[in-house]
C-alpha cells in the first residue's frame, strides 16, 4: 500500500470543508480531478472515506480516524521541511563554542546579543577552557569555533584575529605597586608571575614572556593557574602578579586590583578559530555577526 502526501493533503481539505467545490478551490486543482484522487485514495485503503450526495459531503468514522492522524503527519511533515530551509539558510540550528574566559569580558556577550536578534532560532552551546585543548577540538569537529589566544600557524583551521588591547596587571589589593595609577612592570622584575602553562594556552605564555622581556626582563619564577578564576584566586592569596587583558577591570575580583601598564605594546590579541573546511551556514552566520560587532566595537573604542 503506497499513500502519497498529496493524497493526504487533499483528503484533510475535504475533510475539513465538507464541500469538494471548496476543497478544490483551496488546493489550486479542478474538482473533478480532486474526486478522482479521493476516488482512489479509498480505493488504495479499502475503506470508505465520506458519504456523498447531490446536497452534501459527510465523514465516515474511517474518514475521521485518517483524518486526526493526517493532519498530524501533514504538520510534522511541514515542521521538518521548515526546519530543512531554515537550516540551510543559518537561521535554525545549533553552533558548539568554546571560549577562553577573558572572551567573555569584552567581545562575547554583544556577539550573542547580536546574534540572537539575527538569529532567534539558534541554539548555542557555549564551553569554556584553555586555548590548547579548545583548538584540538575544533580540529576534531566537537566545537564549531573557539576564541582562543593566537599562536603559530595550523593547515586544518583559519585562525584570524579579531580583537586586541593593551595588558594590565592585577595584584593582591595591598600590594605596594597598587598605590601607583599606572605601573611601570619593570618595577615588578622580582615578582613571582601566575601565568596559564604554556601547554594549556601557548599564545597567552609566549605574549606575556615577551611583554615581560619588552620591560627588560624575565620573570625569575612562575606560579600556573589554568582558568582566570585559578589565576585571580592565587593572586588574592597573595601568591604572585599576573598580566592579564584591561578589559578585565569589568569583572572585579575580590582582593584583587588592576593597574594599566605604562607601554601599550605589545597588545594582548584574541582570535576566532574555526576548520578551513566547515560550510556550515550556521557558522558563517555567526562570522558574519562576529565581524558586525567587531566593528561596531571598534568605532565606540576610537570615539571614546
Amino acid at each position: 500500500m503506497t499513500v502519497e502526501l498529496r493524497h493526504l493533503r487533499y483528503f484533510v481539505a475535504v475533510a475539513e470543508e465538507l464541500h469538494f467545490g471548496r476543497a478544490a478551490q483551496r488546493l489550486g486543482i479542478v474538482q473533478p480531478a480532486l474526486s478522482k484522487q479521493i476516488v482512489a485514495l479509498e480505493r488504495e485503503l479499502g475503506v470508505r472515506l465520506f458519504v456523498r450526495s447531490k446536497r452534501s459531503v459527510s465523514i465516515t468514522e474511517a474518514g475521521q480516524a485518517l483524518h486526526s492522524e493526517a493532519r498530524d503527519i501533514l504538520q510534522r511533515v511541514d515542521h521538518a521541511t521548515d526546519s530543512a530551509k531554515l537550516t540551510d539558510s543559518g537561521a535554525l540550528g545549533s553552533l558548539a563554542i568554546g571560549f577562553i574566559g577573558p572572551a567573555m569580558w569584552n567581545i562575547l556577550p554583544a556577539l550573542m546579543r547580536e546574534h540572537r536578534s539575527r538569529v532567534p532560532r539558534m541554539h548555542f552551546r557555549l564551553y569554556e577552557m584553555t586555548s590548547g585543548p579548545m583548538l584540538q577540538q575544533v580540529r576534531d569537529g566537537i566545537l564549531d569555533a573557539g576564541f582562543i589566544r593566537p599562536f603559530g600557524h595550523d593547515e586544518a583551521l583559519e585562525i584570524r584575529t579579531v580583537w586586541s588591547e593593551p595588558f594590565a596587571i592585577a595584584m593582591v589589593e595591598n600590594h605596594p605597586l597598587a598605590r601607583h595609577d599606572v605601573v611601570d612592570l619593570a618595577d615588578a622584575a622580582n615578582e613571582t608571575f601566575v601565568l596559564v602553562s604554556r601547554e594549556g594556552s601557548p599564545g597567552l605564555f609566549d605574549q606575556c614572556l615577551a611583554l615581560c622581556q619588552n620591560y627588560g626582563f624575565s620573570p625569575l619564577a612562575i606560579q600556573e593557574g589554568n582558568t582566570g578564576g585559578a589565576m585571580f584566586g592565587m593572586v588574592a592569596a597573595g601568591l604572585g602578579v599576573t598580566l592579564v587583558p584591561a578589559s578585565a577591570d569589568l569583572v572585579p575580583w575580590p582582593g584583587v586590583v588592576f593597574r594599566p601598564l605604562t607601554k601599550s605594546d605589545p597588545e594582548l590579541a584574541l582570535a576566532v578559530a574555526f576548520r578551513r573546511d566547515n560550510n556550515s551556514t550556521a557558522l558563517s552566520s555567526f562570522l558574519e555577526t562576529l565581524d558586525a560587532v567587531v566593528e561596531e566595537m571598534a568605532v565606540a573604542s576610537r570615539s571614546a
